[in-house]
């Protein structure tokens, strides 16, 4: 079975997507299939990480004087038209039993325009959003929406297979396993914090978050902060807090579910993080940094797995420091969201890879 991933990761899309397919891959990959990524050379590609993981990677090429900018329909790097064609002529010498999608940018237009020149494939696409049509086989939403299958109805072809919910979240092995661990964890105080704003944060709300901690708890704490390779603000994070005893910096590290287990409280952006914690009932405040961010963080807010505090504008939001400090006289709502979050997420052990293969 050879499975191919269109996928990207650039300053402005962040990590996440990548990082998700990776975990998808892995699974496909452990059930005997050939997989290969597809991906734009945008600043920030991450193309290195995933010829590390052990997969190869067809690189489109960036046009003369492109970037990818913050309009969500120029994340391509190139017209859908053109990037479909792209993507249609790594595929024409390779019998391809499925097309993987995980982008912003792609719609029915461009899976319709690859349907049209690759014949015999199966597509898949990952989307949280709902808010553009599909053409595929399988579609993957992996958050949390009170409105649930239904948002999808008039959005993907009847006959279309639908996985929605965060029982479906691309997670790692070490998920589960540190899930296991974590069920009879007893929150009494907070002595341990957990901040992560994806691989690139490109505003920088880590260091003012990782700045007011500082300045909140002093050493009584210890702050476990999660750094991208790629994050464009890494020197300075490092200069600020190097030589800190309370403040541990991790750069991209292999032990992040260790690290988000032992934490009291995780301050995080929306994303496949929010998943993560979820999975390992971690309770959590979200500082949005993206507008495709929000949605999830004020749905997560609404069924009580974590408490969303509104976007990160270059200053944090003003109720931080009053959240921060109710928790520290009283943990009962820390408490409270492991409750829901297990509700949300009872148990994480479903391979999207086993659906996959189970539809060839």
């Amino acid at each position: 079975m050879k499975v191919f991933i269109r996928v990207d990761a650039s300053i402005d899309i962040g990590t996440g997507h990548v990082m998700r397919c990776l975990v998808l891959a892995d699974q496909l990959r452990a059930r005997g299939a050939i997989v290969y990524f597809i991906c734009r050379a945008h600043v920030g590609h991450m193309i290195d990480s995933i010829v590390a993981a052990g997969y190869q990677v067809f690189a489109l090429p960036m046009q003369v004087g492109g970037s990818c900018n913050l309009d969500v329909d120029s994340f391509l790097g190139e017209s859908f038209h053109e990037d479909a064609l792209s993507t249609a002529g790594f595929l024409r010498d390779e019998t391809a039993c499925w097309v993987v999608v995980d982008h912003h940018s792609i719609d029915w237009r461009w899976e319709s325009l690859l349907k049209q020149e690759i014949s015999g494939m199966k597509l898949m696409v990952i989307d949280g959003y709902a808010n553009r049509s599909h053409v595929c086989d399988l579609l993957l939403d992996q958050t949390y929406s009170p409105e649930g299958l239904a948002r999808w109805s008039k959005l993907v072809p009847s006959e279309c297979r639908i996985l929605a919910g965060p029982e479906y979240a691309l997670l790692r092995p070490e998920f589960s396993v540190i899930q296991k661990i974590t069920e009879d964890k007893k929150i009494k105080k907070m002595e341990r914090f957990f901040v992560s704003f994806g691989g690139i944060d490109k505003p920088n709300a880590t260091l003012a978050v990782v700045d007011m901690l500082s300045k909140l708890f002093g050493s009584t704490v210890v702050i476990d902060v999660l750094l991208g390779k790629e994050n464009p603000h890494i020197a300075k994070i490092k200069h600020r807090y190097t030589d800190s005893a309370s403040v541990k910096l991790h750069v991209q590290p292999d032990n992040v579910a260790v690290l988000m287990e032992q934490a009291d409280l995780a301050i995080t952006a929306g994303g496949t993080t929010v998943w993560e914690l979820c999975a390992l009932r971690v309770p959590m405040l979200i500082i949005s940094i993206a507008d495709n961010q929000v949605d999830l963080a004020k749905n997560m807010d609404l069924c009580g797995g974590a408490v969303y505090l509104g976007a990160f504008t270059g200053k944090l939001p003003g109720s931080l420091r009053s959240r921060l400090e109710g928790f520290r006289q009283d943990v009962g709502e820390l408490k409270a969201m492991r409750k829901s979050q297990e509700k949300l997420m009872p148990n994480h052990k479903i391979s999207i890879g086993d659906y996959m293969v189970g539809m060839l």
